[in-house]
């Protein structure tokens, strides 16, 4: 299986991301550290979330060789959460088995706001990209949805005709939000080794085969890649 720390607030779409994935449209199975699977999700308050949460193995039903941990993000006690994020990777890293390590870091970001200091925070202190124990992270901005309609009726609101506006509202959008916000997250100390612009479901299944595509040429290791490689399900070009 191939194992993957997603990070990201509520609502920032890494369930539709981790489904999209997985091709499935349930919910995940949840296992605790010992494999023992969990009657049902744990909704563990956030004066006790973390710590033990993080821990939890989330496995889509059907064929897929994905395991997922949830960080949920930086929201409340952000240096808590972080610090918590930190010694997980850490104490994964030195795992002897490798099924057991952690393989890789998605960070979700919504890219309907622009509120980004504590994952911004994120890749300033926390470094997965040295050693032989590499942790190599995609950053995913979901919610482009937003970005483009807000994009399309400024445009129409510059006197450009509508259907013009409609077709020019993705690039106009992606090139704004490089401006506003992405330039942020490639200013950090630490960079993610790729970059994902998610959409509505009707490219996301695009969307999918790119970041596997990032996945895949992110990983240093041939052991690793082969593991990935025969997991996904996105891209047969990449089988």
């Amino acid at each position: 299986r191939f194992r993957i720390l997603v990070i990201g607030r509520a609502n920032s779409g890494k369930t539709t991301v981790l489904q999209a994935v997985c091709g499935t449209d349930r919910k995940p199975e949840v296992y605790d550290e010992d494999g023992d699977r969990l009657c049902a999700a744990p909704s563990p308050p956030s004066s006790v979330r973390g710590e033990h949460y993080i821990e939890y193995q989330l496995i889509f039903p059907g064929k897929n060789g994905f395991v997922f941990h949830d960080s949920r993000g930086f929201e409340a006690g952000a240096v808590d959460e972080r610090d918590i994020a930190q010694r997980f990777i850490d104490e994964r890293a030195t795992r002897v088995s490798l099924h057991e390590r952690i393989h890789a870091i998605w960070y979700c970001f919504s890219a309907d706001t622009n509120r980004f200091h504590t994952e911004l925070d994120f890749f300033e202190k926390i470094n997965t990209g040295d050693g032989c124990y590499c942790n190599p992270s995609i950053a995913i901005f979901t919610k482009f949805d937003g970005l483009d309609a807000e994009v399309y009726m400024e445009l129409c609101d510059e006197g450009v005709p509508s259907d013009k506006a409609f077709a020019d509202a993705h690039s106009c959008a992606d090139e704004k939000f490089d401006q506003t916000c992405l330039h942020l997250v490639r200013s950090q100390k630490y960079l993610p080794s790729g970059e994902v612009h998610l959409r509505s479901k009707s490219y996301l299944c695009d969307a999918m085969s790119k970041l596997v595509e990032k996945a895949v040429n992110s990983l240093n290791s041939k052991v690793l890649l082969q593991i990935l490689v025969s997991v996904q399900q996105n891209t047969v070009e990449i089988s």
